[in-house]
């Protein structure tokens, strides 16, 4: 009961933190921005005081609404956002950027590589023997990383073996992994609604006609701050790519006892059947009928 208090406390400072926090300030500042260009903070608190209660209440509850409905959007659009930082990016996006920018972190690895620079190769890259795993951001290179670990170094598919080994983790190895997870939403949150902002709030000084300095505030600042979110997000992701090989180098054994399947007893055997393992997994289908021998229980393995 404790864990699962601490999860569901866990998810609802990730919705505040992820999505609430960058809505608020998003249309905090575009109506700050707004009464600068009307008429000044004085003018605007004293209209605000003549106003009858319940026209206030009606203005603060749409004004709330409005933000929770952003909150809402950004909540459910987690894994979209993140995709889109990571390079899985759909036409036109594609069709100019993908292939450039693939090549342009693939030579990195190879020159990292060469280099010997096995620190950034370990966090930020996946292996030099696996350039077609490469993505055409950094971001999507840090968290590749994390992804073709299992694969390389035990024949674990992460796709189909991570919900099942997450369901499985201990208190500590779920708080790390969620920690880490919700850091790097929140970067990514703020770095999309700052972009946000510089776009709405530079297209509406244009065609308001506000002043130059202002658009250069707003809209350059807004960048700025999209590209800082953006910088900050590389350590979160690092952080949680790290994680992601922690769980998967101590607990995959948790796993394999659940199934009430024999600890393997050398790396090759331990491949060969993980390969076996998400086969069955992903196709339904064993290749090696006789390898699979169920043990008497998983508590008897343990001991």
């Amino acid at each position: 009961m404790d864990l699962v208090e601490k999860v569901s406390g866990l998810f609802e400072r990730r919705f505040v933190l992820n999505a609430l926090l960058p809505s608020a300030v998003f249309w905090g500042l575009l109506a700050g921005l707004v009464v600068l260009t009307r008429t000044s903070p004085a003018k605007a608190l004293a209209t605000w005081d003549a106003q009858g209660g319940f026209l206030k209440s009606v203005e603060t509850v749409v004004f709330v609404l409005v933000i929770l409905a952003m909150a809402g959007l950004l909540s459910a659009s987690a894994m979209s956002i993140m995709r889109l930082f990571e390079g899985y990016w759909s036409p036109p996006l594609s069709w100019i950027f993908l292939r450039p920018a693939t090549a342009w972190h693939q030579h990195r690895l190879q020159e990292l590589s060469d280099a010997g620079n096995d620190a950034e190769l370990y966090y930020s890259y996946p292996p030099v023997t696996r350039p077609e795993e490469v993505m055409p951001t950094r971001l999507g290179n840090v968290l590749k990383c994390g992804e073709v670990y299992a694969d390389l170094r035990y024949g674990i598919d992460p796709i189909i073996i991570w919900p099942r080994l997450y369901s499985l983790l201990s208190e500590t190895a779920l708080a790390g992994t969620s920690t880490s997870r919700a850091a790097l939403e929140f970067h990514l949150a703020a770095s999309v609604t700052s972009a946000l902002f510089a776009v709405v709030a530079g297209s509406y000084l244009l065609l308001t006609g506000g002043t130059w300095w202002l658009f250069l505030v707003c809209f350059w600042g807004g960048l700025l701050g999209a590209w800082i979110a953006y910088e900050t997000a590389l350590p979160a992701a690092q952080a949680f790519s790290e994680q992601v090989k922690v769980v998967f180098d101590n607990c995959r054994n948790e796993l394999l006892l659940k199934m009430r399947l024999p600890l393997p007893p050398d790396p090759d055997e331990e491949f060969a059947m993980w390969r076996e393992i998400s086969k069955f997994l992903y196709r339904n289908v064993r290749e090696h009928p006789d390898a699979w021998k169920y043990t008497a229980s998983s508590q008897e393995q343990a001991k």
